[in-house]
């Protein structure tokens, strides 16, 4: 009997260590992670672009004004060709205040390709009127349009739909409708379970965030714990829809259900786009 109890206390004495771990240490250990993503159809011009994405915030308790602010600044320095906001900035529901602080804060992101904006459920949950009045108003919401970037005479286009699971409509074919036909398309959605949705377009790559890739991740097995989307597949992470379509899932940087996150380290994501053509071309030059 003291063998078990002995036994019992060790294994509390773990896993409250385990939980401080994840509370007070990693789910602030943001790291900046590259992931080079190859596409055969990508203009050569777009070889080696970097697309940073931020989402998942969550700016609230335990997500402080100051913490925010460092993220910003990392991202700034980055060195990255654009910037996509993914949504989920504030935390609290059935508030405007949070919306208010954190809006102004995003608006001091940079970069010379610019930096483009959707929502996510929680903004819908706070408010969801001031939400998009806010969105629409820093001037770089891609909320059911798309945008064309160009780079040395070819283009791409970046288009975003609104969040289901937060009351929006996805307006993807109004965000597709005026992207023309053949061109390379990047479509920003918060919640992956929108590759899934039916549309008119194809598109070439989705970019996503909402299930913080789990927040616990089981070792040796890489299990996620808590995956809020209906598409269990989608936790993070390159993963591909029913139509062989790329879709990226970023672990992102705040927290879900629990202020905690273990061996799921919080990510701002850099997308460098790779043309397979454009590589073939630089290496056939050399």
């Amino acid at each position: 009997m003291m063998r078990i109890k002995k036994h019992l206390a060790i294994c509390c004495i773990v896993t409250a260590l385990i939980l401080g771990y994840g509370l007070t240490i990693e789910r602030y250990a943001l790291r900046i992670n590259t992931y080079p993503l190859h596409f055969e159809n990508l203009p050569a011009a777009f070889n080696g672009y970097r697309i940073l994405v931020i989402t998942d915030l969550h700016y609230g308790r335990l997500m402080s004004k100051p913490w925010v602010s460092e993220i910003i600044e990392r991202a700034n320095r980055a060195g990255a060709d654009c910037i996509v906001c993914l949504g989920d900035y504030v935390k609290k529901r059935n508030t405007k205040d949070e919306l208010r602080v954190i809006w102004p804060m995003l608006k001091t992101l940079k970069a010379p390709g610019g930096v483009f904006f959707i929502n996510g459920n929680h903004e819908h949950w706070a408010d969801h009127a001031l939400s998009l009045r806010l969105l629409e108003e820093s001037g770089s919401s891609l909320r059911h349009r798309h945008a064309v970037i160009r780079k040395g005479g070819a283009a791409v286009a970046l288009a975003g739909c609104g969040d289901a699971r937060g009351g929006d409509e996805p307006g993807l074919d109004e965000a597709l409708d005026r992207v023309p036909d053949g061109m390379f398309t990047i479509l920003l959605a918060h919640n992956p379970d929108a590759a899934d949705l039916p549309r008119k377009k194809p598109v070439d790559l989705f970019l996503c965030g909402h299930t913080h890739g789990g927040q616990i991740v089981v070792p040796v097995i890489d299990y996620p714990v808590m995956i809020p989307v209906d598409n269990k597949l989608y936790d993070s992470g390159l993963k591909h829809n029913a139509r062989r379509e790329a879709v990226f899932i970023s672990r992102g940087i705040g927290w879900g259900v629990a202020p905690v996150r273990l061996n799921c380290t919080p990510e701002i994501a850099i997308i460098q786009l790779v043309s397979k053509k454009g590589s073939r071309l630089a290496r056939a030059a050399r």
